[in-house]
């Protein structure tokens, strides 16, 4: 399993934009209860419900460029233009999942993520099993479709908030190196 990671990504000024947004979003009804959960709310699932400032479609670009997938088709109907925040409060946490292939051409789901406010503990992304600690403002992606993921219950006063953009790339590519993170 291919997992890239660039720490630091974003500054602590670009996180609290975003936690901002995000913040807005929660208190505004603009997220919804996501799957499976009485406690995560997402702007996955209804995505008429938020309209993206200028600010996160640009970094959505730059984050896609900078995974490798900027030519590559956003996954539609997963958040306005496949960008997708999360609010997990004290006790959320996301089920065990494994995304689904495209149907009909076997693309894989490639999400980059990235974790704009951390809880006091908990909210520890596990893939197939281990846990990838990140820390506030890293980017980190990986083939959601091709693996198990897990992110544990968040705990404290804090939430947990989390930034994804999502593509639709061949799996053999990612995992191949063809697509080339960084770049």
């Amino acid at each position: 399993m291919r997992y890239e990671i660039a720490s630091s990504f974003l500054t602590p000024e670009e996180c609290a934009q975003l936690n901002g947004v995000t913040q807005y979003g929660y208190d505004n009804g603009q997220m919804t209860l996501g799957v499976n959960t009485t406690l995560r709310y997402t702007s996955r699932i209804d995505t008429t419900l938020y309209n993206y400032p200028q600010g996160v479609l640009d970094l959505a670009a730059r984050v896609r460029a900078y995974c490798g997938v900027a030519n590559y088709p956003i996954i539609s109907g997963q958040g306005s233009d496949a960008i997708v925040t999360n609010y997990m409060p004290t006790g959320a946490d996301i089920f065990a999942y494994k995304a689904s292939q495209e149907p009909g051409t076997n693309s894989a789901q490639l999400w980059a993520f990235i974790v704009t406010q951390a809880s006091e503990s908990g909210g520890v992304q596990q893939i197939n099993g281990i846990e990838y600690p990140v820390n506030v403002g890293d980017l980190y992606c990986y083939l959601t479709s091709e693996n198990n993921q897990y992110t544990t219950a968040v705990l404290g006063a804090t939430p947990r908030i989390c930034w994804m953009f999502g593509n639709w790339v061949p799996a053999a590519d990612w995992e191949n190196g063809t697509i080339i993170f960084g770049g």
